[in-house]
């Protein structure tokens, strides 16, 4: 492995940590759906399988169209393709909710509440999840768009040791000028980013640029 990644990984795992935070599966509620954003990672499709068996929530929203070429060729859109995943883990397709148009997190909560409600669907509480590095924005453009129903954040536990690409790590780091850009345009919550945090990517930077 690159000498400069295993010099910063236990600062990196401070802001995956950090970006990644969610409520333990023992200590979740039962609640109303679990709403899933778009992404192909098979890792988040079954940890919302995880979550269904578990009697968490009893129908689950999967969100997104996603980018032709990230998107396994037997499948139009990334919730088909994790419908799928639930499908053969046992869910059942009575308990899934579709979207397949939104290309963005902001979309995957706009076009998801929107097909939730033409269905007779409209949650007070629901379990989101995300994508490790992404569970933190999403959380809180959630927050900022529906601030009427309960949320509770819950993802897989990300391996640190899977980032082995500088760039691929950079882009991590890119979560928190998004947040900052998104919550300024009034698409999110505002983020109080914590002095270790700050001190680790500052670390990062100064090692990998």
């Amino acid at each position: 492995m690159n000498s400069k990644i295993l010099q910063i990984r236990p600062q990196f795992e401070v802001v995956l940590s950090f970006l990644s935070q969610s409520t333990p599966l023992r200590e979740l509620p039962k609640c109303e759906g679990l709403f899933v954003f778009g992404h192909v990672n098979p890792y988040l499709a079954s940890h919302a399988t995880i979550l269904y068996k578990a009697g968490k929530a009893p129908r689950v929203v999967l969100t997104g169209k996603g980018g032709r070429k990230t998107i396994p060729n037997d499948f139009e859109t990334e919730a088909d393709y994790y419908a799928s995943i639930l499908k053969k883990e046992g869910v059942p397709e009575s308990a899934m909710i579709l979207e397949r148009d939104s290309m963005n997190s902001l979309e995957n909560i706009i076009f998801g509440m929107e097909v939730c409600n033409k269905v007779g669907f409209y949650p007070q509480t629901l379990i989101i999840s995300s994508i490790p590095a992404l569970m933190l924005r999403s959380l809180v453009t959630f927050r900022k768009q529906l601030p009427g129903i309960r949320l509770y954040a819950s993802t897989f536990n990300p391996v640190v040791e899977e980032y082995t690409d500088p760039q691929r790590i950079l882009r991590v780091l890119d979560e928190f000028e998004r947040i900052a850009k998104y919550a300024q345009k009034g698409d999110c919550e505002k983020v109080a980013v914590p002095d270790e945090v700050s001190k680790a990517t500052e670390y990062i930077k100064s090692v990998l640029l």
